[in-house]
């Protein structure tokens, strides 16, 4: 039986990724936020009142960026706004109901990895998708 610590060490634990054309933010499998992502031309942000507005963003900003490691960190000139990209494994759903995914501890593996962009500015914040890295790091490379 898993102590109280366990249990609070497991739920701190949060991980990104997809599943189909859901954006994932969970604590363990099939247990967390969701958000549809259309396409991958799609963003979220947390800005009140548009558009794209997903809470799922502020989980991420706090839950999740705030205790990972980035792939690769960036900040604009006037040092307000900070970018950090991400691995986001990638699965099927008919892969996911077969067993426990390997950013759980399983064996079902990714069929690809995207990348996720989480630019944090000084009002609100917003998560970019890109299907590679090197379209991700272009993006990133081209702001200022």
């Amino acid at each position: 039986m898993k102590t109280f610590q366990e249990f609070i060490n497991e739920a701190s634990e949060y991980q990104v990724y997809m599943v189909d054309k859901e954006f994932w933010l969970a604590y363990g499998q099939s247990s967390g936020t969701t958000a549809q992502i259309s396409n991958m031309d799609t963003f979220l942000t947390n800005k009140s009142g548009d558009k794209n507005y997903d809470s799922i963003v502020n989980g991420v900003v706090k839950k999740f960026v705030t205790y990972s490691e980035p792939q690769m960190v960036r900040r604009s000139e006037d040092k307000l706004t900070k970018y950090s990209l991400y691995y986001l494994p990638a699965y099927k759903g008919s892969d996911v109901r077969q067993g426990k995914m390997k950013i759980w501890g399983g064996d079902v593996e990714p069929f690809t990895t995207h990348y996720m962009l989480v630019v944090q500015g000084e009002k609100y914040d917003i998560i970019q998708f890109f299907k590679t890295k090197g379209e991700a790091k272009a993006y990133v490379n081209s702001l200022k």
